[in-house]
Parts: structure tokens; C-alpha cells; sequence
């Protein structure tokens, strides 16, 4: 029994400790996974992985456990002028398909993504 439960809660809580760590990192799975290929995760001085989204620890939890009023909040602010933007691709020229988004700065990453395009 005590094997069984361990199958089971070892990839659980590696699971849990992995999502907490984007969570706090104000990071997507595909962010974290493909950061190379990101220039905006790029400080353009350094080149060294640089996460412009991060708000901290305590804002990214709250803008993710409460996406209501801090993602609104956010996306109002930097939605007045942007009617219309272009859906983010990857910087090497392949749309693989995947957009870049979070539900805090969704509005955000696909404005970034549609200066640099």
C-alpha cells in the first residue's frame, strides 16, 4: 500500500513544485521549457534570461490565484491604444503553433511579441 501511494505522490508533488516555481516565476510551461528561442526572455544587453512579466513572488501568485482583478487592472492599462494585435510566433520564423500566453499578461506578451515582429 505504502509503495502504491508513493507511485503515486512522488510525480504529484514534482508535478506541484514545478507549476509553483512558473507560478512564481510568472512563467508559461513553454517559456520555461523553450527560453532560447524567446528574445523577450532575453536582457538585450547581457543576452542572459531576463523575464520582463515578473512581478514578484506575491504579485504573480495573486494575479494567477485571482486573475479577475489584478489581470484586469493590468490588461486596461496597456489596452488603450491596441485594437488589433498579431498573434506571437517564435523568433526563429517557424510558427510552431503555440501562443505565449498567461491568463495575468496574456495582453502584454502579444504586444511585446507584435513589436518585434
Amino acid at each position: 500500500m505504502g509503495i502504491g501511494l508513493a507511485f503515486f505522490f512522488l510525480p504529484v508533488a514534482g508535478m506541484l513544485c514545478y507549476h509553483s516555481q512558473l507560478i512564481l516565476k510568472n512563467l508559461t510551461t513553454n517559456e520555461h521549457q523553450n527560453m532560447w528561442r524567446y528574445d523577450y526572455l532575453k536582457d538585450p544587453r547581457t543576452g542572459q534570461f531576463s523575464n520582463p512579466f515578473d512581478e514578484g513572488c506575491a504579485q504573480n501568485c495573486a494575479s494567477r490565484c485571482f486573475p479577475g482583478k489584478v489581470s484586469l487592472n493590468q490588461s486596461s492599462n496597456s489596452n488603450n491604444n491596441n485594437n488589433h494585435v498579431n498573434e506571437p510566433t517564435a523568433t526563429d520564423g517557424q510558427d510552431d503553433g503555440v501562443e505565449l500566453l498567461s491568463s495575468s499578461s496574456g495582453q502584454e506578451r502579444r504586444e511585446l511579441l507584435s513589436s518585434q515582429v
